[in-house]
């Protein structure tokens, strides 16, 4: 990726994900937490309810309709399970065993019913919740799926001593009571989609506003100093950048804009020196090219700049001295050192119209970024001697 504003684009984008990854899971996570606690706490105060319900069939000695009562609840929706479970962990309301202790207990026959056969298999008294249960404590399964079961024990009230008297523990039983969460998992799955879409939405409408802030703030302004650069470097000195701002783009700017008065001010003065010198000038490259002539150089020779420029100089020489100019420069080129090049040469060279007058050339090297260029300072003998 060349292109600086896509970088950081991408930068920002994948920031932008993290960070909602990240606060997604976070907020999933308590979502759906929270939820879970609002199931438990309305599964705990559903089965206070029917502790309450069942308490009043039991006071009133309503063992047949206790468990008729637990029949019709079972079908209710949302309740995946209810029973009543003894001490000894055998489901209650099946066989005839607490009421024949009853009746032994008050002396009397007043409570008969028939025995049924359970439905359930016995609860272990050691499985953790159903211990809790036995302990006086209202205990809550939250791990299995699609449900909470909630062990709720069933206290002795001071009404029942009256009948079961002959039993000194505190507890009568535990009240198992299983609701269905899957209606929750529902709304957890219907919040999470809306969570994510939400957050997708906000990260990509935040990523377009920074795209346009940064577009509008970086992007154009590094954009038009490019271009200015460009320009610049391929010797336009009037191009400038508008300076309207207090930060570093708007420092660039300025920097930019000192440069091209101090490299134009240079180039005048360097254009000045050339112009004002009276012998012909030509700047050559290390292949013997000419990059740049003065005007004496057109008045001697006859040739304007445009002619000569881009063109070897053998052309300025006499027939008789190409070769030994050719020889020099694939002298220089294969030794690659300065001292290859002779300082003071004398030759023969030839004007537009033909004429061929002898001359004496003196070089000297210029730099510009390890490029090396030559300035042949170019003087007619004749003209010296005189």
């Amino acid at each position: 990726m060349k292109n600086l504003g896509t970088r950081i684009a991408v930068v920002i984008s994948s920031i932008l994900i993290g960070l909602l990854l990240l606060v997604g899971f976070v907020v999933d996570q308590q979502l759906t937490r929270s939820i879970k606690s609002e199931d438990i706490a309305q599964t705990q105060t559903h089965a206070r309810t029917m502790l309450a319900s069942l308490h009043t069939l039991m006071l009133n000695g309503q063992g047949m309709l206790a468990r008729e009562w637990l029949e019709r609840m079972s079908r209710e929706p949302g309740i995946v399970d209810i029973e009543v479970v003894r001490k000894d962990g055998h489901e209650a309301f099946t066989d005839t065993t607490t009421i024949e202790a009853v009746n032994q207990y008050i002396e009397e026959s007043r409570f008969n019913r028939q025995a049924i056969a359970a439905t359930r298999q016995p609860l272990d008294q050691r499985t953790t919740y159903f211990s809790l249960a036995l302990g006086g404590e209202m205990a809550v399964d939250d791990h299995q799926s699609e449900q909470v079961v909630v062990y709720a024990p069933i206290k002795v009230q001071p009404k029942c001593l009256d009948c079961h008297g002959y039993d000194k523990s505190p507890l009568r039983g535990v009240l198992k009571l299983a609701v269905s969460t899957e209606g929750a998992s529902d709304r957890v799955h219907a919040m999470r989609i809306n969570l994510w879409g939400m957050s997708s939405l906000l990260v990509l409408i935040l990523a377009i506003v920074l795209w346009v802030a940064l577009r509008q703030s970086i992007f154009r302004p590094i954009g038009a100093l490019r271009d200015a650069l460009w320009q610049a470097g391929e010797g336009n000195r009037k191009v400038k950048l508008l300076v309207s701002r207090q930060d570093e783009i708007g420092e660039l700017s300025v920097v930019f804009n000192r440069m091209q008065k101090q490299l134009s001010a240079t180039e005048a003065r360097a254009g000045a020196v050339m112009n004002s010198v009276i012998e012909p000038i030509v700047i050559i490259d290390d292949h013997g090219v000419i990059e740049q002539v003065n005007p004496a150089f057109e008045r001697k020779f006859g040739y304007r700049e445009g002619d000569v420029t881009g063109k070897n100089v053998t052309m300025l020489m006499s027939r008789g001295h190409r070769p030994e100019h050719d020889r020099a420069v694939e002298d220089y080129l294969s030794e690659h050192f300065m001292n290859a090049v002779e300082r003071n040469l004398e030759r023969e060279c030839v004007r537009k119209d033909g004429s061929v007058f002898p001359v004496a050339i003196t070089i000297s090297e210029m730099y510009i970024d390890d490029v090396c260029s030559y300035i042949c300072i170019v003087r007619e003998i004749d003209e010296r001697q005189d």
